[in-house]
């Protein structure tokens, strides 16, 4: 079972488009949003348009519905060796075209470059390349029962994910079964205002970045990864995504912790997330992911 980390950043890719580093005009872009899949079927590109840091955002009102949307597949030179048509779906989001009679679609390949190219109405080519890592496999588990914050957390034994040029970058994304107040854990209940908040919108979360400072290199070659509590908000049934993530993400995501305050940032200092879109914001990212299905329990 695959937790889209679409979910969980689609906010984010919003706010980052936002011009929050330098008080300058306002100056309407394209944002993109899409997450490929190593070894599944081409994913949906989300095209909108910003807006003001003080207006409101309408995803109806700044959806993109006019454009046109390819993804290649790259050649080793950079060459395109194969182009995939989008056509738009709802609400600025453009789906692959069967690439057969039969409706199959085309799967997206490990360890291969694609480059998304939009035109859009008034803007020009919107462009993004990622290199999309290697598929691995989860090799076993410490436990499909967990105590909250006990003295063995939740870990996972998994193959490599072979990426060009650097070790292995991983994100958990977990998802509460039957999420409900009375089963949040007790930091997440202290941040949960019942007024505020849908207790839907804490169904998923992710975890910071796991590199290799975090996690075990095994004597066999596997590595071991362990799931920070900081990315368990419920007890009860949880499904947990390990997510071998591209450079692109990587960036993205590291740079938008800081931005949120994951760092000891200066009083007015607030960085520019770092997006790999050419001729607008956002991410065209890619993953390979595994995911296990665990019980969290209380610790007493």
């Amino acid at each position: 079972m695959r937790i889209a980390l679409l979910i969980l950043l689609l906010g984010s890719v919003l706010l980052a488009a936002c011009d929050l580093v330098e008080d300058t005009p306002f100056r309407e872009e394209v944002v993109v949003e899409s997450y490929q899949v190593a070894a599944r079927p081409l994913q949906p590109v989300r095209l909108s348009r910003t807006a003001g840091i003080d207006d409101p955002y309408d995803a109806e009102a700044q959806a993109i519905v006019d454009a046109t949307v390819r993804v290649h597949l790259l050649a080793e030179d950079g060459g395109i060796e194969r182009s995939y048509e989008y056509v738009h779906q709802d609400r600025g989001e453009y789906v692959p075209v069967s690439t057969s009679s039969i409706g199959v679609a085309a799967f997206v390949q490990p360890l291969r470059r694609y480059r998304l190219e939009a035109e859009v109405p008034g803007f020009g080519t919107v462009t993004a390349t990622t290199v999309v890592p290697d598929t691995f496999r989860l090799v076993g588990v410490n436990s499909t029962r967990v105590a909250y914050q006990g003295p063995e957390p939740f870990e996972a034994r998994v193959t490599r994910s072979q990426y060009p040029g650097r070790q292995n970058v991983f994100i958990f994304v977990t998802e509460a079964r039957d999420p409900a107040i009375e089963q949040l854990t007790p930091f997440w209940r202290e941040i949960f205002d019942e007024e505020e908040n849908d207790i839907e919108e804490f169904r998923r979360t992710r975890s910071p970045i796991i590199n290799e400072a975090n996690y075990d290199v095994n004597p066999d070659g596997t590595i071991t990864v362990r799931l920070p509590w900081i990315a368990v908000r419920f007890y009860g049934l949880t499904v947990t995504a390990i997510n071998a993530i591209d450079d692109n993400l990587y960036d993205f995501i590291r740079s938008l912790d800081v931005q949120q305050g994951g760092s000891t940032l200066g009083p007015g200092e607030i960085p520019a997330v770092l997006d790999h879109v050419e001729n607008g914001t956002g991410i065209f990212g890619s993953y390979a992911t595994v995911s296990a299905q665990i019980e969290i329990e209380p610790l007493f």
